[in-house]
């Protein structure tokens, strides 16, 4: 059983290598394209498409589409020929496989060879009923090119035929990139550099009506060159708009933007930076909340009375002497002891106790040992 479903696995692995082997990298130097319509409706369409290959392959992949509004009865000759040349030398024995796809054709080239090859393939259509015949004119509205899988370095496209059209315009869909449309006698001559991959091309174009009289008619009643000419009109305001909206609308509005972010931000930096500066050296002599002495070495230093005791030794932030004489200092500064002076001899009285937390009034108990009054404190002068 098991050797059974690897069997299975390798043959279906072995279906799939010749898909598998035309996803190489390559790039198409040109495109050439050759459209002839006859008087009665039916064309001749010739592509050349150069490849270089950057490593070995398998064949070359060419479709052609009839994605669009379609003309009715257009048909694609399902047996196009197939040429090609690798090297400069034609090969004699290509062969092809062509499939048809939901929106036209396409033709597998089977001709392998190796990194550096240059190979050009020429495939030769016969197309029918490509034009819409109306009362007063002819018109051709194709995509010859929808959605070439690289981008293509020289495109070159030319329309001809037994009469030559009044008017042919060439569109991409590009912003102000459109191909040079040179006209010579009935022949018609495009060309455009550097056309992105999957970036299609569009033909559109009329001809006198008279010009294909001997052609089946379609059943298309009443006129179409105002309407032609309306739509060409649209097309090129809609470029013109498009034209506007990259060169001066998205720029203003981004250098728009640009300009208030930085208002913005000026302004921002302005409500948050302090308006008062203050030298390097400056000190806070006071904690910026009106804590106590001993409320503030508690909550910041997690520093008690308890632990800076003379008793305990290396304990705490602070020394015991230095806790006591800042809180002397912070309740001298409140009004609630006063200094006197007498000789070398400094003496703190005690003028009120308003305001005094409970271990406020223990401190400085502590620190009149007792007296109710005043004390003579020398270390103090040392402050």
């Amino acid at each position: 059983m098991k050797k059974r479903w690897l069997f299975t696995l390798v043959f279906a692995c072995l279906l799939l290598v010749p898909r598998l082997v035309f996803a190489v990298d390559f790039s198409i130097p040109s495109y050439k394209g050759e459209l002839y319509i006859h008087a009665d409706n039916t064309a001749e369409f010739r592509q050349k498409i150069v490849y270089q290959f950057e490593e070995d392959f398998n064949g070359q992949i060419v479709g052609l589409g009839r994605a669009g509004k379609m003309s009715s009865g257009f048909e694609i000759d399902p047996h196009p020929k197939v040429e090609a040349s690798k090297n400069g030398t034609e090969l004699t024995d290509v062969t092809s496989e062509v499939t048809e796809e939901t929106n036209g054709y396409t033709v597998k080239v089977y001709n392998p060879g190796q990194e550096g090859d240059r190979v050009e393939v020429e495939l030769t259509w016969q197309l029918k009923n490509l034009l819409f015949l109306y009362n007063d004119i002819a018109e051709l509205n194709w995509q010859p090119l929808t959605d070439s899988s690289e981008s293509i370095e020289k495109f070159e496209f030319h329309v001809s035929g037994e009469k030559g059209a009044e008017k042919l315009f060439f569109h991409t869909g590009q912003l102000y990139r459109e191909g040079s449309i040179e006209q010579s006698g009935h022949d018609y001559t495009i060309r455009l550099d550097n056309l992105p991959s999957k970036r299609g091309v569009e033909l559109h174009a009329y001809w006198p009506r008279t010009d294909f009289a001997s052609a089946m008619d379609q059943g298309l009643k009443g006129n179409r060159l105002e309407e032609f000419n309306k739509i060409e009109e649209s097309i090129v305001r809609e470029k013109e708009q498009s034209k506007q909206l990259v060169t001066w609308v998205f720029p203003s509005i981004l250098s728009i933007s640009l300009l208030l972010s930085i208002c913005f931000y000026f302004i921002y930096r302005r409500k948050t930076t302090p308006s008062v500066k203050y030298a390097k050296n400056h000190r806070l002599y006071e904690p910026p909340m009106e804590l106590e002495p001993m409320v503030l070495s508690e909550a910041v230093y997690s520093t008690s009375l308890e632990e800076v005791s003379p008793l305990i030794k290396g304990a705490g932030k602070f020394t015991f002497n230095q806790l006591i004489q800042a809180t002397l200092l912070d309740v001298i500064d409140r009004g609630n002891v006063s200094i006197l002076s007498e000789g070398d001899a400094v003496t703190l009285r005690l003028v009120k106790e308003d305001g005094l937390a409970s271990f406020e009034r223990t401190c400085l108990n502590l620190a009149f040992s007792g007296k109710k009054r005043s004390c003579c404190f020398r270390f103090v002068c040392r402050l």
